[in-house]
């Protein structure tokens, strides 16, 4: 579809923004649907957040805002009314600029990934998980495994604090859960794991999980990296028998949810 004085963008902000897979995949699905919506990368320092935000707001034919690390968190500040999850999360992945400017917040980030798993059939009420990670994405993916009914999850993260303040959120919203923060050991008694950093990314090469042989087979192994879809973690983890969940199936799993709310009446998930 070529590109228009009439043509819709959806920008992609984060920093770095080198590695994000969304532009491409992301416009390849407007265009697919047929809407005259363009996608692209916006590399934002944190310095300079605030100041696109503002700028955003008189950007007319801008319909929104996909957010990437490290700006969720801090664009719960930025923009005028948040979702019922984004609230509960503390932090926004998704942005709709309404037609007079105003910004609404959505986090569809953890629906994404528990829809995900769910639709290759994997049953999450009962199971026990550790998550790696204490910040935006995996705040959004922590209160969605809560809501489908996990039994257990072991938070492990560099900075305890942050984990902690997860553990005590999760605890107000969802008293039955067993949430805690733990260390890696908990990855041999889970059900799933589940990657909720940057680690394995195409910009932060690595494995987020020192020790390998914690990974059993017959637990899932997640993974929310998109690119490259088969992580160091994901290799790793198929070569010790476990079930593997690549990030580019969260991610298409989003795209229902991100086209929605872009396209949509600002108000719809408040």
């Amino acid at each position: 579809m070529p590109i228009t004085g009439l043509t819709r963008v959806l920008a992609v902000i984060g920093d770095p923004i080198d590695g994000a897979r969304a532009p491409e995949a992301l416009s390849a699905v407007m265009a697919d649907l047929d809407l005259d919506v363009v996608v692209i990368p916006v590399g934002i320092g944190s310095d300079g957040l605030a100041g696109f935000v503002k700028a955003a707001r008189s950007w007319r034919n801008l319909d929104g805002i996909l957010v990437t690390m490290p700006h969720k968190a801090a664009m719960c500040e930025l923009v005028d009314h948040l979702s019922a999850q984004a609230r509960l999360t503390g932090a926004v992945n998704l942005v709709r600029r309404a037609p007079d400017g105003e910004l609404w917040g959505d986090q569809v980030d953890g629906e994404g990934f528990a829809n995900s798993l769910t639709a290759r059939g994997f049953a999450l009420e009962g199971m026990h998980v550790v998550m790696l990670g204490a910040g935006g994405v995996a705040r959004s993916i922590a209160f969605s495994l809560a809501a489908e009914g996990i039994a257990s999850l072991t938070i492990v993260n560099r900075s305890r604090e942050r984990a902690l303040a997860l553990v005590d959120d999760l605890d107000a919203s969802f008293p039955a859960l067993r949430s805690s923060v733990g260390d890696e050991s908990a990855v041999a008694t889970a059900d799933l794991l589940v990657n909720a950093t940057s680690v394995g990314s195409v910009v932060q090469p690595g494995k987020p999980l020192n020790d390998l042989t914690l990974i059993h087979p017959g637990m899932i192994v997640a993974d929310v990296v998109a690119k490259p879809i088969e992580t160091a973690l994901l290799l790793a983890a198929a070569d010790r028998g476990a079930t593997t969940h690549g990030g580019d199936l969260m991610q298409k799993s989003q795209f229902a949810s991100i086209v929605e709310v872009s396209q949509g009446r600002p108000g719809d998930r408040e």
